[in-house]
């Protein structure tokens, strides 16, 4: 696929170029995982060009994040994601392209393949976190901001977050709805008018961008700001939750 860049390096993905993941035949307690592995034609494939890899899905047995574990350190995938099928088409691409370009990201780490989904993640199983990545979404040249959530194993939180995972905090569906309004509101210049805390996080992101990473590594900051956010707006919505 082929994703734009703002001018602090984000990556924005585009809603008509997301990998079509059809999720039929539909099945209403059980999530699919999909896998998107090289395939093994030997020509040169572009390092974002989704189209030239195999998109493959299975229904998961009984445990989803073991199954989504287990896929990620298969030879060949560089992307896995566990997609609620009842979810809406974009999501489900976005959760599948979001991994790819963590993957990607990461390569230099040795950190393997990241596994994504696009629904709430109920608590993670033992030795893994889940966190939060706030993408963009251009739709009709549109920007919006989507959260997709990653399984993370502990031991790479300190390579990938710079602190250990005992201080990652957890986030609340009423955070997430915070964060991703105070992302929006960045992007359009008025997170400033929100607080105190609104003003630092706005210094912050003059030489960096609105990622999960930043959160974590200012924790204190970012809870004064969703306090703010929330007392300005307590009509914000909590996130859905999924079926992990």
């Amino acid at each position: 696929m082929t994703d734009q860049t703002n001018a602090r390096r984000e990556r924005w993905f585009t809603s008509a170029e997301l990998p079509v993941i059809a999720s039929k035949p539909y099945h209403p307690t059980r999530v699919m995982a999909v896998v998107l592995a090289r395939t093994k034609r030997r020509r040169p494939v572009h390092p974002v060009a989704l189209a030239d890899d195999e998109v493959i899905r299975t229904w998961t047995p009984g445990f989803p994040h073991r199954c989504a574990m287990e896929l990620a350190v298969k030879q060949r995938v560089r992307a896995v994601s566990l997609v609620d099928p009842s979810a809406d088409a974009d999501s489900a691409g976005l959760a599948l392209a979001f991994s790819s370009h963590l993957t990607r990201l990461r390569a230099p780490l040795d950190l393997g393949t990241a596994a994504v989904t696009n629904t709430h993640l109920r608590p993670a199983a033992a030795g893994y976190l889940r966190l939060p990545h706030f993408a963009v979404l251009v739709t009709a040249g549109v920007p919006r901001d989507v959260v997709v959530w990653e399984l993370m194993p502990e031991l790479h939180v300190p390579v990938w977050c710079g602190l250990p995972a005992a201080r990652i905090p957890e986030f609340s569906p009423r955070d997430v709805a915070a964060l991703l309004t105070a992302k929006r509101l960045a992007r359009d210049g008025t997170l400033a008018d929100s607080g105190p805390a609104g003003i630092k996080v706005c210094a912050l992101l003059e030489d960096r961008y609105f990622s999960v990473r930043l959160v974590v590594q200012h924790a204190s900051l970012f809870h004064d700001l969703i306090t703010e956010i929330t007392d300005a707006s307590p009509s914000v919505p909590p996130q859905p939750k999924g079926r992990l």
